[in-house]
């Protein structure tokens, strides 16, 4: 059993399976959340958010945190300044805390109790909650119901809890790998076997991880003023969108295109822009 616990500014940041999680940020600097069907699950208004646990990000707006899965699901509303995210009988629970006390939700979004707890802590590999309330421990299983009352601190001190904190910061992808180029007239292209694959007309050329190419275009403005344009090619040599970006970020199968200070994504695998370029700051989730 692993339990991380969240207080006020603690996040986690992890790969999530199935599908790939975009932050997204507007001119307010407010972030939230886009799938790679350019759904948005958590509209931006949020200071920040981190991936945690099977499926579920933490948000946090001011002091106040919650929690809400990768389908836009509101499992935790936005009204706690703490929270953990714990196992009991292999099943998911989320304790939170406000001014009132410490109430446990479950991954329906669901309270398990009514009561309002002094404090809740779940043991490592136990299928029992542990709670206080009115100076009085007692045992409750998954669903709320009392096992067990009047607890001494003796008997409650035989259980073994999880203080694990985990705390981590996005970081902006770079995927891009040094792709086997050709130069010829101080153009970049890349020639297999004596065919010509890339026409040599950039003048940068970079093969991603993904095997599709970063090319960049530089327009002469007179004097020593250049513009620096990037576009994406396939691995056949084929342009897949214009050469009109400033800079262009990927991982696997997505590119974050910047252009005039905000950026979208664009997939590689359905050749379409799937995220608009409407937002000043997006990152990968990985």
């Amino acid at each position: 059993m692993k339990s991380l616990l969240f207080i006020l500014i603690l996040f986690v940041n992890v790969n999530l399976f199935g599908q790939q999680i975009f932050s997204i940020s507007n001119k307010s600097n407010k972030i939230g959340l886009t799938n790679d069907n350019g759904k948005v699950i958590a509209k931006t208004e949020f200071d920040k958010i981190t991936k945690a646990g099977s499926n579920e990000f933490v948000c946090k707006n001011g002091n106040l945190l919650s929690v809400i899965l990768d389908n836009g699901k509101i499992i935790v509303p936005l009204k706690f300044t703490e929270l953990r995210i714990d196992y009991c009988n292999n099943q998911e629970l989320f304790p939170a805390k406000n001014e009132f006390g410490w109430t446990i939700f479950n991954r329906k979004g669901k309270t398990i109790s009514k009561t309002k707890f002094e404090n809740v802590s779940i043991p490592n590999t136990s299928n029992q909650i542990v709670v206080l309330i009115n100076n009085e421990y007692r045992l409750l299983d998954n669903k709320g119901k009392v096992i067990q009352k009047q607890l001494t601190k003796k008997e409650v001190s035989k259980f073994s809890f999880s203080d694990e904190c985990w705390e981590s910061e996005f970081s902006l992808v770079d995927a891009l790998q040094s792709g086997k180029t050709s130069k010829i007239n101080d153009k970049y292209g890349y020639i297999k076997d004596g065919d010509t694959i890339v026409n040599p007309i950039y003048d940068e050329l970079y093969l991603t991880a993904s095997n599709y190419w970063i090319g960049r275009k530089d327009i002469d403005m007179g004097g020593f003023s250049k513009f620096k344009y990037y576009g994406i090619i396939t691995k056949e040599g084929v342009e897949l969108t214009k050469f009109e970006y400033g800079r262009i970020s990927t991982l696997n199968n997505y590119a974050i295109l910047y252009k005039d200070g905000l950026c979208g994504v664009y997939s590689i695998k359905e050749e379409k822009l799937i995220i608009p370029i409407i937002y000043t700051k997006i990152r990968f989730i990985e």
